[in-house]
């Protein structure tokens, strides 16, 4: 089992469990979250944010490596996920992140992901097209 930390695994799994509460509480009132499709400042944005997704999609997350030093970590992951909504329904793609995540006392303070948004752009797209196709 990756070595990732429990707060860390709390906020990913509310993404599994779509559950957003289960990330406010591990975060900070002034918390900034950023990765290449949304940059996100504090409880009330991260909320609706999380919200809008969890309509659209399931989440499954596999943790790799993990590398900490103090209140600063930085982790590898796999997210797989699933359409939900009637235009994604059964869709699957996915993304490889590597996170930085900066604490303050215990809660998540900065959370900062990098990775390729071509890939999940172009299944996403691909699925919408042929969702909207009309029938041949």
């Amino acid at each position: 089992m990756s070595d990732v930390p429990e707060v860390v695994r709390t906020f990913l799994s509310a993404w599994t469990e779509k559950d957003s509460s289960l990330a406010v509480g591990v975060i900070t009132d002034d918390v900034a979250i950023k990765d290449p499709n949304a940059s996100i400042v504090g409880p009330g944005p991260l909320v609706e944010h999380l919200d809008a997704i969890f309509r659209r999609f399931d989440f499954a997350v596999t943790y790799g490596t993990c590398v900490r030093e103090g209140d600063s970590i930085a982790f590898t992951c796999r997210i797989d996920m699933t359409g939900r909504s009637s235009r994604l329904a059964g869709v699957q793609t996915g993304f490889s992140p590597a996170v930085f995540v900066q604490l303050r006392d215990g809660k998540i303070a900065s959370w900062t992901e990098y990775w390729d948004p071509a890939p999940l752009t172009r299944d996403l797209s691909a699925a919408t097209a042929a969702a909207s196709a009309p029938p041949a």
